[in-house]
């Protein structure tokens, strides 16, 4: 070894291990010594002597961070569409006692009593929306 290279070994010894791996990261040299992280003092030392070109070549300090991506302008949100009333369609209901539309309120069970209200309610609805709606085109 020659003289500058035992002089920067030595300076290399004086740090402390946890000042090698941040000196190894400092330099960007993580992705060159694979595993430093695991290395002990000597191992770390003499694998910064083999990179040591990237510190002691060096003219400043170390390489700054990797620069942040730039940060997005925020995007005017789009104006609500507007939305037309949809006309609701009944479905009709094929079930014993019927007459080809809703089944008579004879001999009905409460629940079926209660689908068959919800169904002419539905139906005043479409037909109102159908009034409502004659005169104006889609």
């Amino acid at each position: 070894m020659t003289k500058p290279q035992e002089h920067r070994k030595h300076i290399l010894t004086l740090h402390s291990v946890t000042e090698l791996r941040k000196m190894i990261q400092a330099y960007n040299l993580h992705n060159a010594i694979k595993g430093y992280a695991k290395m002990n003092k000597a191992g770390l030392v003499e694998a910064i002597m083999k990179h040591h070109k990237a510190i002691f070549g060096a003219k400043n300090k170390p390489k700054t961070p990797p620069v942040k991506a730039p940060v997005k302008e925020p995007t005017q949100p789009e104006p609500p569409k507007a939305k037309g009333k949809k006309r609701i369609t009944p479905t009709q209901v094929e079930a014993p006692g019927t007459k080809g539309g809703l089944p008579d309120e004879k001999g009905l069970t409460p629940g079926q009593r209660s689908v068959l209200e919800k169904l002419q309610r539905l139906e005043k609805k479409a037909a109102q929306m159908d009034k409502e709606m004659k005169g104006t085109a889609f």
